[in-house]
């Protein structure tokens, strides 16, 4: 968070102080002689040192956002990580406790069972010993009674018949003794491995329950980090996209001050004595500079290369001729300007110059045309006669 603070501090600092935005001022049209050309294309461009600079500091800052990306997401991948285990973790425990509540219900009803059979045994054991008890009373009456002592004799065959039945059933009896205390044994076993069991449980199920407590109290963190991320990825896209529009400016203003540097200057002269007709196209042959290639010297056309402000020049000088001359700037066969040169026998060797200023989009054609041409005077390196121009 610090670290995005900082960078979203820079780029304010750049936006409030024109670092990324300078002013422009737009520069006043005025006629400028071609003699300062060369000058102009001396001076620094300021544009190029500012672009250096925001080039600088997009770099720095590209690099401290990727820096910045690479360690929000690797946070994130973290965090998923974590959240994921935890999830884990809790599904195992809660199953692990389903599994435990299946495992007791199970044992309280083995435990029930196991009661009701003890029960049942019991109930059987009293029914059985108060049988006996009728035996043995109705026993001691027919010993006791005189009836019996009469019949003794008669009745052998009875009282040894009751005595094997009292003797097979003390022997069940034994068996069935043996039998409630083998049972009472395994009750007892099973009764102390259902209490371990359940002792196991209830420690399972306190460790179950701190470690949903721990969870519990670990999940406001994690709802802290999420949110968190949530702002972060808000704030990461607010950053990328400041970085789009940061990258679209520093593109365009590559753009114009690439523009800037591509230079479009021309003049050209005519070197020797002419004349010129009627509705002619005026030829200046002799290029001195074609600075953009813009001019024409077999055409004496001049073609825009780009779109923008131009300044031309002409200047025309008239030898001895019966009338006057006159020349026109021409704009894709549209007439600009007309200009008087004076050319009479009384007045030789007059010159007429005249400039304009023309916007210009890319493949506009302007040329020189003689509305009443003449003779006109030329000599050595020329410059009586010559079309210049430049791009402001």
């Amino acid at each position: 968070m610090h670290t995005l603070t900082y960078i979203l501090f820079l780029l304010n600092f750049a936006f409030s102080n024109g670092l990324l935005f300078p002013k422009t001022t737009t520069p006043t049209t005025s006629t400028i002689p071609a003699a300062t050309i060369s000058q102009h294309n001396k001076e620094p461009h300021s544009d190029v040192i500012l672009l250096n600079q925001i080039v600088m500091q997009e770099s720095a800052l590209r690099l401290k956002l990727e820096e910045t990306v690479k360690q929000l997401m690797t946070d994130l991948e973290n965090v998923k990580k974590q959240q994921s285990a935890s999830d884990i973790q809790i599904s195992t425990l809660i199953q692990a406790k389903a599994d435990q509540d299946v495992l007791n219900r199970q044992l309280q009803e083995n435990i029930t069972s196991v009661r009701v059979e003890n029960q049942n045994l019991m109930h059987e054991l009293s029914t059985i010993t108060g049988e006996n008890e009728i035996l043995k009373q109705e026993l001691l009456t027919i010993k006791n009674s005189s009836v019996f002592t009469l019949g003794l004799h008669s009745c052998d065959c009875n009282i040894k018949n009751v005595t094997e039945e009292l003797k097979d059933f003390k022997t069940n009896f034994r068996y069935m003794t043996l039998s409630l205390l083998d049972i009472q044994q395994k009750t007892d076993v099973m009764q102390d491995r259902i209490d371990d069991q359940l002792a196991n449980l209830t420690n399972q199920d306190v460790a179950i329950l701190t470690t949903v407590g721990n969870l519990e109290r670990i999940r406001p963190k994690l709802e802290n980090v999420m949110n968190e991320t949530r702002d972060l990825k808000s704030d990461l896209l607010k950053i990328q996209h400041k970085q789009t529009e940061v990258e679209t400016d520093i593109l365009r203003l590559k753009t114009n001050v690439t523009e800037s540097l591509e230079q479009v200057a021309f003049t050209a002269t005519v070197t020797q004595m002419m004349t010129s007709k009627n509705g002619q196209t005026l030829v200046f042959p002799h290029i001195i500079t074609n600075v953009g290639g813009g001019y024409n010297g077999n055409t004496g056309m001049f073609r825009a290369p780009r779109d923008g402000v131009y300044v031309f020049f002409c200047k025309i000088t008239a030898s001895v001729n019966q009338g006057d001359m006159r020349f026109e700037f021409i704009l894709n066969g549209s007439a600009k300007t007309q200009n008087l040169v004076f050319g009479r026998s009384a007045n030789p060797h007059r010159t007429s110059s005249n400039s304009i200023v023309l916007q210009l989009t890319h493949g506009d054609r302007v040329w020189i045309k003689m509305l009443y041409g003449g003779y006109q005077w030329g000599d050595g390196a020329g410059g009586d006669q010559s079309f210049s121009g430049y791009l402001l």
